[in-house]
């Protein structure tokens, strides 16, 4: 009988078959849970609303419907009901934890960071999936726009924000999309897709004889901690010794920087220009920072920022044409103190607090481009250090069997914080 610590860190494809055998149920994993968060989350300050009650009755409907033999077997639901947070249900094989991080700025209640302990969806704009998987030392996969419907969205047509799953291993990761992608009339951006590709890719995953390109600062336009280069280009070894032709280099993403600048404050008037009024001094100073850049941009600048994103989509289209993959690190620093708002220097340097720490997941994301955060290793200093792949559109499957492939070589679920050890 596993016990209660074994469920804490049991992949969710190994638990979707124990439930399946009786061996244990959801319910049992919930209580073994919540007992692990009342362990160790009073010193990592990691939970922002615990719901015991609610997650324990879902729990009990979720073990009440395998024991009638249903769940399992489960395969088609209502098509109105199926966004990322209808389809986490329990009785999918996943717990949902939902998160909606603005920024990678920390909580001002002074969350710290453990390498986070389960499975959760959450949304990326600029990163909020993947910076955090990073630091954490998990999972975090931003997807192509609608491949995850988005239901209810103030913008059903935005193509910035998406969501996406967060686990402790890739398995999981893909576990987890393919429970959550799918088509819903209710978000246009939406598609129909097999998502049974996603488990697929995981079981026999091989890079042989893939073109994948990898640039440690995105060929100069970011500068990137030491420590954090050291453990990506160990990392990129991996794939050649697994048969990769890698080589190093990318595209010119020179024109990021201001293309964020131009749209960012777009998005942030669309969601937020109406709470500035009554709400400013409860705002994260950055949200309302972002809002008022957009309420100053003028019509040509935002034409222009469309503009520079097309001209970048077909530069970056024509080099992954060439190309199966497209490697860099996740994050340009390791995690640093909660007591800081923001990096303040890379390598001695100063460096200011503007969205540049991000440039390396948002260049993607103003893209439109499938893109993961493994972990692929930790710093002299024991932080973990993520790597992000990045696909062509609507490539997730072979983004998840390049992470998988990475995964198989360089396991790193074994991996436990040392709070959380202490706590055993």
């Amino acid at each position: 009988m596993a016990t209660a610590r074994d469920l804490c860190f049991t992949p969710a494809v190994e638990l979707l078959k124990l439930y399946r055998t009786r061996k244990v149920s959801p319910l049992e994993v919930m209580q073994a849970v919540l007992a692990r968060i009342d362990a160790v989350n009073p010193a990592v300050n990691a939970i922002v609303t615990l719901a015991p009650d609610a997650a324990l009755r879902e729990a009990r409907r979720a073990t009440a419907s395998l024991r009638r033999g249903s769940a399992c077997r489960r395969r088609d639901r209502d098509r109105q009901d199926q966004h990322a947070g209808v389809r986490l249900r329990p009785e999918h094989g996943e717990h949902g934890l939902r998160g909606d991080a603005q920024s990678l700025e920390p909580r001002a209640d002074g969350g710290r960071i453990e390498w986070r302990l389960g499975d959760g969806e959450g949304t990326d704009l600029g990163g909020s999936l993947r910076g955090p998987a990073s630091y954490c030392g998990v999972v975090g996969f931003r997807t192509t726009s609608g491949l995850i419907p988005r239901h209810p969205s103030v913008l059903a047509w935005d193509t910035y924000s998406v969501e996406g799953p967060m686990a402790r291993t890739v398995a999981d990761a893909a576990l987890m999309l393919s429970a959550m992608a799918g088509i819903d009339e209710r978000s246009p951006l939406s598609y129909e897709v097999d998502a049974r590709d996603f488990v697929r890719a995981v079981r026999a995953p091989s890079v042989k004889g893939w073109r994948i390109a990898w640039t440690p600062d995105l060929d100069g336009l970011m500068t990137i901690d030491d420590d954090v280069r050291a453990v990506v280009e160990r990392a990129v070894t991996v794939f050649r010794g697994a048969g990769a032709r890698v080589e190093q280099g990318g595209p010119d993403l020179g024109e990021v920087p201001e293309i964020v600048r131009l749209t960012r404050g777009l998005l942030m008037v669309a969601r937020h220009a109406d709470k500035l009024p009554e709400h400013r001094a409860i705002l994260q100073p950055g949200l309302v920072e972002n809002t008022e850049q957009g309420l100053a941009l003028t019509p040509v600048e935002v034409a222009r920022g469309e503009l520079l994103r097309t001209r970048l989509w077909q530069r970056v289209r024509e080099f992954l044409s060439e190309r199966e993959l497209l490697i860099t690190p996740t994050s340009a620093t390791p995690p640093f103190s909660v007591e800081q708002a923001h990096v303040t220097e890379i390598n001695g340097r100063p460096v200011g607090k503007t969205m540049q720490r991000s440039y390396l997941t948002y260049a993607f994301s103003v893209l439109g481009l499938p893109a993961i955060s493994i972990p692929c290793g930790f710093t002299r200093a024991g932080l973990p250090v993520g790597l992000q792949i990045v696909g062509k559109r609507r490539g997730e499957a072979a983004v998840l069997r390049a992470a998988a492939a990475f995964e198989a070589a360089r396991p790193w679920a074994p991996h436990v914080p040392p709070i959380v050890a202490r706590r055993g």
